[in-house]
């Protein structure tokens, strides 16, 4: 949340955040930085809303970041996820097989900031499952009733989302102006991308 970072500017990085704002790196536990998970909702928002203050020649409706924006907010939410600093992390110790995607590295990412509140973390990942489609297309080792059309509604279609936000749609005319805008098109073709029908 922003009261944590009294220093943001809508162009920032992560990396230009930490600069502005030292007082983050206190809530390092070695190098590992926690942020909590949040689900977003499977109800979509109407066209008029996906596209606005989206540049012209970019397909929003194929952008899960602008088409599902109710995100659902309670005390204890899904597991988080952590951003780690490679800079101050030893080469030994980089060992793919003490780890797992909520701590990438298990003895730099302490196991009681898996479970964040999210309104005590800096920074929150946002979990989209998107459409049925998307859901079913990714490739999950999981078990495979958990990739249904019944676990889908009946885990994300049930949410009611706890407020609409559009801080993620900054993002893409940002890229937009650094990048350019072929490029842009080029970029997000096969990433981040899910295929609708039309």
């Amino acid at each position: 949340p922003l009261d944590r970072i009294t220093t943001y500017q809508p162009e920032m990085n992560i990396l230009d955040i930490f600069d502005a704002n030292p007082h983050l790196n206190g809530d390092f536990k070695f190098s590992c930085f926690p942020m909590s998970r949040i689900p977003v909702t499977v109800h979509e928002s109407p066209p008029e809303q996906v596209f606005q203050r989206v540049p012209v020649g970019i397909n929003a409706t194929s952008l899960m970041t602008l088409r599902y924006r109710y995100p659902r907010v309670t005390r204890k939410n899904l597991p988080g996820k952590a951003m780690l600093d490679f800079s101050k992390i030893p080469w030994d110790v980089i060992n793919r097989k003490d780890y797992d995607t909520h701590r990438p590295i298990r003895s730099q990412c302490d196991e009681d900031e898996v479970w964040m509140n999210p309104w005590t973390s800096a920074f929150l990942t946002y979990h989209y499952a998107g459409s049925l489609e998307a859901f079913q297309f990714r490739d999950d080792p999981r078990k495979a009733e958990r990739r249904t059309e019944k676990h889908y509604f009946e885990k994300y279609g049930n949410m009611d989302g706890s407020f609409e936000d559009d801080s993620p749609r900054f993002w893409i005319s940002n890229f937009v102006s650094k990048v350019g805008l072929q490029q842009a098109k080029q970029l997000l073709k096969d990433s981040n991308v899910v295929k609708v029908n039309g």
